[in-house]
């Protein structure tokens, strides 16, 4: 009967200190949440830092120009080893596809090529990468192929609502053991059809247009 007095008197105490907890629990306030949604307030340089590179790394109307360039294509070359000489021609294949979520495209050309006149055809194939650059406010295109130990980097603009993409550079010549500025013009003829020139100098030194590449998009 002791032992029952004891018990009842104990659930006796927990139910009415539970009766008094539960209003002093619910009267506590909500603890007020970050205005941030739950993250932790960022330092203010951090932030903007954030925000330049949110808007470095944003796509706008140059990198859509991108997307005419992809596809598979039969490219016919021609290129001169100086002014007025005979032109040196060759057929390759292009394959090229916009990567990184849409900010450069990548074109791979293979095929084999005769270097000059009288010369066995030798296996060929390069690389370009191309993208713009929203901080610099330009094109940045790249060049690398099997032939050649430098990396051929140029600047550039597009025109004609991106129809007309010209693209300016320094670039190692072993032909003129210096290092020399080449200039390109791509212009699009239509949805199937484009062209790329080069200009450099030759080695007399004098500029002239040394390469042309006919783009015809396969069927």
């Amino acid at each position: 009967m002791k032992r029952s007095l004891i018990s009842s008197c104990c659930l006796g105490l927990v139910v009415a200190g539970g009766m008094i907890a539960v209003p002093m629990a619910a009267a506590r306030p909500e603890p007020t949440k970050p205005a941030t949604g739950g993250m932790p307030e960022m330092d203010p340089k951090m932030a903007e830092a954030m925000k330049r590179m949110e808007e470095h790394g944003a796509l706008n109307e140059n990198h859509g120009y991108l997307k005419q360039f992809e596809g598979e294509w039969d490219c016919k070359m021609k290129w001169w080893m100086n002014e007025g000489g005979p032109a040196i021609e060759n057929k390759v294949a292009s394959s090229a596809k916009v990567g990184f979520d849409g900010h450069f495209l990548i074109e791979k050309v293979q095929g084999n090529v005769t270097m000059a006149e009288g010369m066995p055809p030798s296996p060929f194939s390069g690389m370009a990468i191309m993208g713009y650059d929203n901080q610099q406010k330009q094109f940045t295109s790249t060049w690398i192929d099997n032939m050649c130990g430098s990396v051929m980097t140029q600047h550039g603009s597009a025109s004609q609502g991106g129809k007309v993409f010209t693209f300016e550079g320094d670039s190692y010549c072993p032909m003129n053991d210096k290092v020399c500025h080449f200039k390109s013009v791509c212009t699009v003829v239509d949805a199937n059809t484009r062209k790329m020139e080069m200009w450099g100098p030759g080695l007399d030194g004098k500029v002239f247009k040394s390469m042309e590449i006919m783009y015809t998009r396969k069927k």
